[in-house]
């Protein structure tokens, strides 16, 4: 688990939003220096999520659904990324023998008690501990 260039952006999307009541996609794209057509994809899954609000048309445009205090880090990632995981491993879709009904993986888990505990980390980071300066 990593902060993708996805979950970047999507900070500094929202980051854009916290300093603003409401901002176009190109206004957002000019503040933060970010590509509009990847922008676009990001506030759509931003806005499937609740974080944001995105409306279309002549008086289109982004604000925050939530306050800061509400949207932690975790969200974001999960939002652009169902499955952030340490691991390909830890998917349930994931095929490994030594995970058998038999084969316990100390592997296995331990980076899921790894991934449990980066979760808790995660979601403890509000958007506004992210962006404050202490």
């Amino acid at each position: 688990m990593v902060i993708s260039r996805e979950t970047d952006y999507a900070i500094r999307i929202i980051r854009a939003l916290a300093h603003n009541d409401k901002l176009t996609i190109a206004e957002i794209c000019k503040i933060e220096f970010l590509p509009m057509p990847f922008a676009y994809k990001i506030l759509r899954d931003l806005d499937k999520a609740h974080i944001v609000r995105v409306w279309r048309g002549r008086n289109g445009g982004c604000e925050l659904a939530q306050d800061l205090k509400k949207i932690s880090l975790y969200d974001v990632m999960r939002a652009l990324d169902p499955e952030p995981y340490v691991s390909a491993c830890l998917r349930d879709s994931f095929i490994c023998a030594a995970r058998g009904p038999h084969n316990i993986c100390t592997v296995h888990n331990n980076l899921e008690r790894l991934q449990r505990d980066m979760d808790k980390q995660l979601q403890a980071i509000s958007m506004e501990k992210l962006f404050s300066a202490g």
